[in-house]
């Protein structure tokens, strides 16, 4: 496993692990403990039989109840052993049936984790998107802007021609005025040119309305996909840590429910990618 999976530690899993070890060790010793006593209370009973014993041995009327009272002592003492076996089968299968549920639960953590990781990886992707969509809506802009400076050279020209075209008009004038030879074909040209004048100033025109149309649509399609992460990823988990603005002011208090409101300002102050990365996942634990 990592060191840290998008500001979730390996310490504290480890720490749970260590924790559950601890426990079953305790219960071990436990264990341990009270068979060594049960040992320690067969052995005192072992002396008290062999003194008792002795003392019957050394009386003649004792006899009988000492084969009696022997008799009676090994059944006792096989029903304690006895016991104590299933005692301890019990105990074996109690902690073996507990240790699976251990596993279980650490396999179900380990599932998590990787779910975790696999969704953080959507929102990289999906943030890597956005990137490459606002590297395209730079290149819509460098391309509205060359669109700008093209419409205004047209004008220009438009301008500048019907100018010269006013001059010529003057000209023709002068000319007709003075020697009245073949003024339909200047008029003709003259008409032309304003026409293929005006076609381009169109053209540039609407090129300019279709790159606006571009970014617009771009925007709304950032924003949804914006929205659409905050509500699948970020809104309704616990803030991992307080949160503070570039001025010192607390956006959100540890352990507070992120909302709508909180994302947006924290994507205002630069400090999205830090709510995200200490957010809370719920069934984890904390860092």
């Amino acid at each position: 496993m990592k060191e840290k999976w998008f500001g979730l530690k390996k310490d504290p899993i480890n720490q749970v692990i260590q924790k559950i070890e601890s426990i079953f060790q305790y219960n071990q010793i436990e264990i341990e403990f009270e068979l060594k006593k049960l040992t320690k209370e067969n052995n005192k009973l072992k002396t008290q039989l062999k003194e008792y014993s002795n003392k019957v041995l050394n009386s003649h009327d004792g006899q009988l109840l000492w084969e009696l009272g022997k008799e009676r002592i090994s059944k006792i003492t096989n029903h304690l052993q006895e016991q104590t076996d299933i005692e301890m089968q019990e105990l074996k299968h109690f902690y073996s049936e507990r240790n699976k549920l251990i596993q279980l639960q650490l396999e179900e953590i380990d599932l998590e984790i990787q779910s975790i990781e696999h969704k953080f990886t959507k929102i990289g992707q999906q943030i890597a998107n956005m990137i490459e969509q606002l590297e395209v809506e730079e290149t819509h802009e460098d391309s509205i802007q060359f669109s700008n400076e093209n419409y205004v050279l047209v004008n220009d020209i438009d301008q500048n021609t019907e100018d010269n075209l006013d001059k010529d008009d003057l000209n023709l004038v002068e000319e007709e005025q003075s020697n009245d030879e073949n003024p339909s074909g200047k008029n003709l040209l003259t008409a032309q040119s304003l026409s293929e004048s005006r076609e381009i100033s169109s053209k540039s025109e609407k090129k300019l309305e279709e790159a606006n149309e571009s970014i617009r649509l771009g925007e709304d399609n950032l924003i949804e996909q914006i929205n659409s992460i905050k509500s699948r990823y970020i809104v309704g988990k616990m803030a991992g840590k307080d949160l503070y603005d570039s001025q010192g002011n607390l956006i959100i208090s540890k352990s507070q429910i992120i909302t709508s409101q909180v994302v947006n300002k924290a994507h205002c102050e630069g400090e999205l990618a830090e709510l995200i990365v200490n957010m809370k996942i719920s069934g984890l634990g904390e860092d």
